[in-house]
């Protein structure tokens, strides 16, 4: 059989929305339903493909965008070829609905549509005059926000509000110099911090236009945020809003996840727009992750000043950071976890002692390794962490396995493609019968935010 070869010189990443009806010029809700590689001839070598035929897509692909379309085909299993160009691959927003199906190639239109969650929560109708939200309204959402998860509960981060703009800094006095010398939890903490912040100003009717390491010449400056007034976010940005209180890590053994397909479809969706990957982890390579979890525990077990820093931080009953005693688990319940991060154990306990973790395996990873990459696992894994809290999951989320290269070198030949594994994420379901888990402690407001205006 002959194979065609097709030429894309302008190829792109669609990504098609549902919508109930196109209002032209007018304010779009919209619910993301796929993304994907398309393209003249990507598409004429797909439908090629489909009908039983060989084909081969030649297509150019520059920058991250070029990245992300080579990504999308790869993961397609559509065979095709990239030219290397210095220029970024376009992307476009289509429209998907009764009349239109779910697909690729359509005409662009507005990439300001309002969805779900999207990388700036930004809308197609913002207010024509810049205002900034008033201070109870910025003590009100921080003091939400500041329940964002980070690495040991250390809470890493600065933020600074200058009667406009809001600014984030990361805290280097704050810094696992032995488990995270490089400050790549750190950043990541910054991250879920970052879109925590951003959530909990939609839920009090802000837009949040970010804008990543504003300086070059400033590496600790990660973020700046200015505002525009929203009056109507979307349903999902508010439940997750309302999630902020309720999110916490369970480290005990969990039920299965209900509805695993539907939340993978979203979550993909959410990860999609920062940049990143997203990756379901199966029963296949369980033993190959529990294996490597063990690993990074046993790598650990006479560095002393690992252990030094980590019992600095976790353990203790008193203070407004680090992990308490209450947050941990005993011995025994650790057992029954197969993939989980090793702590000082808790006083002998055996909570839903009759149960083996039934919990599922997500993993983040970003093409490249670098702050920028970091800052958006963050976001991402926020965003995927309220996502499952609103859904009532139950999550775990861990960064030792890739604190060493052995680990992240382990990680990475589970993915189905190159990458840099960052986070994996255990999602299940608790017990409905349990009570409610006490929050770990905050700093105080006034520690992390300073109030310039």
């Amino acid at each position: 059989m002959s194979t065609i070869v097709t030429v894309t010189l302008n190829p792109t990443v669609d990504a098609a929305f549902e919508v109930d009806r196109l209002i032209s010029e007018g304010k779009n809700r919209a619910r993301l339903c796929s993304v994907r590689g398309g393209g003249g001839g990507i598409n004429v070598a797909r439908c090629v493909g489909r009908l039983g035929g060989s084909a081969v897509a030649l297509h150019t692909s520059g920058r991250e965008v070029g990245r992300r379309l080579d990504r999308l085909l790869d993961e397609e299993g559509l065979d095709h070829r990239r030219i290397e160009v210095g220029s970024d691959t376009r992307d476009a927003t289509v429209p998907a609905g009764d009349d239109v199906p779910s697909r690729t190639g359509a005409n662009p239109i507005s990439n300001d549509m309002a969805t779900d969650d999207t990388r700036d929560m930004t809308d197609s109708n913002p207010s024509s005059v810049p205002s900034a939200p008033d201070h109870p309204t910025v003590l009100a959402a921080m003091r939400l926000a500041s329940r964002a998860p980070s690495v040991h509960n250390t809470q890493p981060w600065r933020w600074e509000f200058d009667g406009t703009r809001l600014h984030l800094r990361r805290d280097n006095d704050r810094l696992l110099s032995a488990a995270d010398p490089l400050g790549r939890q750190l950043v990541i903490s910054c991250g879920a911090m970052l879109h925590h912040v951003r959530t909990a100003f939609a839920a009090q009717g802000w837009h949040t236009d970010t804008t990543r390491l504003p300086d070059p010449e400033q590496p600790d400056y990660l973020a700046v945020i200015d505002f525009r007034g929203w009056p109507d976010p979307p349903d999902s940005v508010l439940a997750r809003a309302r999630a902020i209180d309720r999110r916490h890590t369970d480290r005990l053994p969990m039920l299965p996840p209900r509805d695993w397909p539907q939340l993978v479809h979203t979550a993909r969706m959410l990860v999609t727009f920062h940049d990143l990957e997203l990756s379901v982890l199966d029963d296949s390579v369980r033993s190959r992750l529990a294996a490597a979890s063990k690993q990074a525990t046993a790598m650990r077990r006479y560095d002393m000043e690992y252990q030094s820093e980590l019992r600095w931080w976790v353990g203790h009953s008193s203070g407004p950071e680090g992990i308490p005693r209450n947050a941990l688990v005993s011995d025994a319940e650790s057992a029954r976890v197969s993939v989980g991060r090793k702590y000082p154990s808790a006083p002998h306990s055996a909570r839903r002692d009759t149960l083996e973790d039934q919990s599922r395996l997500l993993m983040l990873s970003s093409i490249t390794d670098s702050q920028t990459d970091w800052l958006y696992t963050g976001e991402a894994l926020s965003a995927l962490l309220l996502e499952c809290t609103a859904a009532k999951l139950a999550t775990c989320a861990l960064t030792h396995i890739t604190e060493l290269p052995t680990g992240r070198k382990a990680l990475a030949s589970l993915l189905p493609h190159p990458g840099v594994p960052q986070v994996v994420i255990r999602i299940g379901t608790a017990p409905d019968d349990e009570a409610e888990t006490p929050p770990t402690p905050r700093r105080p407001l006034a520690d992390i935010l300073t109030m310039r205006h």
